[in-house]
């Protein structure tokens, strides 16, 4: 074999050996992968779970695989595909990643309430996503410690995020959603605008101010680190497509190698790093306090949380706030310029029960912003798929499975499902959550921010934020779209990031 490649190599017995090594280094990955799907076939159900027929060649290639369904196609055209697979298949269904390993596809509420309160201590979150948010959150946050440690971190952080703690903080989020709308009065003579950039620096700008206090952070400091929160965590398909199956092959490097402007990362943590030390310094030489992190509250040492939790949890609230919160402040402003008739009924209820000065107790309590948002957030969830991995064999939907073995919830398809939601499943109807008993039928159904022990802590924080910064530009203008000119707003990767998203805005009469 070695000679029959040759001709394409240099001479030199230094690259001779070098050549061979990696010729022999790919014979016994392809050996191992054999012997491990052997295994798998002998003493597991794994390859007894019914799959689509997709052609052999098929399933090795980008366009038909896991990846390509995530990160290239529609994200919501791949909703509807899985729905259609899981009334064929069953649901739970085998589809391919890369070069042909199995995926599995989860749609049972049932067995996904299991993984998520039960079972939870069995499925963790996957080494992939691991290596993508890593080195930028750290190990130790929110977003990815686990069991006891996460545990911990959920008791510590829940003060903080208690209902009347962010009520207490709420001038924060009304002062970021009027420089919002701002921000928006000084882009009229565009006539037109993708809002997301704009949306993403104010939910980071709420972050930052409650969880370290108004001008804690310098203006020129503050826009460093915002840029690079922007750079660092908008990877492109094409690179998220190589980092994934280089760390397949060289799984023995550390994730730092194949990180997404790991530079951006590092001067993030290390400003996040330098901001805590300066607080807690300042707290203990003055008494200050700070509204998020000074309620933290360790339960061993009854004190803030060490420095490394304490960095790397306000690294996930970065994180989670950048690429969540935002994505659904869009899509919810973009659902109500498309649909006028909910426009005007929101409208009306803002204007005759609320105004800034009565806060956002008032504002939550508003029974249409709340089903306008529920629905929005139900047509597209933040994240599209929710990924656990085995820890140790288990069985699900009657199938022993392996440790190790990846189950994938595709939310999107799940919030979208007719025999769930009715035909009109597909349909923007916030109305849908006005009917008695709604609430309590879907639980288990409307998962943007999952449930049970591995929930999304901030829930209560993003849907504040939401509200906030719709109410405040739906007040200062008439939001409305152009079908003839400009195409419906898609989504693509596994976030539900807007891609074409064109939303109009006319100021509002004075009244």
């Amino acid at each position: 074999m070695v000679a029959l490649f040759s001709p394409l190599w240099p001479s030199g017995e230094l690259l001779y050996h070098v050549r061979t090594s990696a010729i022999l280094l790919a014979a016994l990955v392809l050996l191992l992968r054999l012997l491990k799907a052997i295994r798998y076939r002998v003493y597991y159900d794994l390859f007894k779970i019914p799959s689509p027929p997709i052609p052999l060649w098929r399933k090795y290639t980008v366009g038909h695989n896991l990846f390509g369904l995530m990160l290239y196609n529609d994200s919501l055209q791949s909703a509807d595909l899985f729905n259609e697979w899981a009334e064929r298949h069953g649901p739970l269904f085998r589809i391919y990643s890369a070069f042909g390993k199995p995926a599995l596809i989860l749609t049972s509420a049932e067995s996904i309430r299991l993984i998520n309160t039960t079972n939870h201590r069995k499925y963790s979150k996957t080494q992939k996503m691991r290596n993508a948010l890593g080195t930028l959150v750290g190990e130790n946050g929110i977003i990815l410690a686990e069991g006891e440690a996460h545990a911990r971190l959920r008791r510590a952080i829940a003060p903080a995020l208690h209902h009347d703690a962010l009520i207490a903080a709420e001038k924060v989020f009304l002062r970021e959603g009027q420089l919002l709308a701002d921000r928006l009065a000084k882009s009229q003579s565009s006539a037109q605008m993708d809002i997301l950039r704009d949306v993403r620096t104010a939910t980071f700008q709420v972050i930052i101010d409650t969880a370290f206090g108004e001008n804690a952070v310098p203006p020129d400091q503050h826009t460093r680190l915002h840029d690079a929160f922007l750079e660092a965590l908008v990877e492109p398909p094409s690179h998220m497509f190589r980092r994934a199956i280089l760390q397949d092959i060289l799984s023995f490097l550390p994730a730092r190698y194949f990180g997404w402007r790991e530079d951006l990362r590092t001067y993030i943590r290390n400003s996040v790093s330098k901001i805590c030390r300066e607080l807690k310094k300042s707290a203990k030489q003055h008494g200050a306090t700070t509204p998020l992190i000074s309620l933290m509250i360790d339960e061993k040492t009854n004190r803030v949380l060490p420095e490394r939790d304490l960095v790397e949890t306000v690294l996930s609230f970065l994180a989670a706030g950048q690429a969540t919160t935002s994505i659904s402040v869009c899509w919810t402003l973009y659902l109500l310029a498309r649909h006028a008739d909910w426009q005007n009924r929101v409208l009306a209820e803002l204007r005759d029960n609320w105004s800034v000065t009565d806060g956002l107790d008032v504002l939550d309590q508003l029974p249409l912003l709340s089903r306008v948002v529920r629905e929005s957030l139900r047509l597209y969830p933040p994240i599209f798929y929710m990924a656990r991995e085995l820890k140790e064999d288990d069985e699900l939907e009657g199938y022993r499975l392996p440790a190790g073995t990846v189950i994938r919830t595709p939310l999107a398809s799940m919030h979208r499902a007719k025999n769930t939601w009715g035909e009109d499943a597909a349909e923007f109807n916030p109305d849908r959550f006005a009917v008695p008993g709604e609430l309590s039928r879907t639980k288990h159904h409307w998962l943007p921010f999952l449930y049970g022990p591995r929930g999304c802590v901030g829930q209560r924080f993003a849907i504040l934020e939401i509200k906030a910064f719709v109410a405040q530009v739906l007040l200062r203008y008439r939001l409305y779209v152009k079908p003839l000119q400009d195409p419906p707003a898609a989504c693509f990767g596994p976030f539900a990031n807007p891609r074409g998203m064109k939303i109009y805005f006319e100021l509002r009469p004075s009244t």
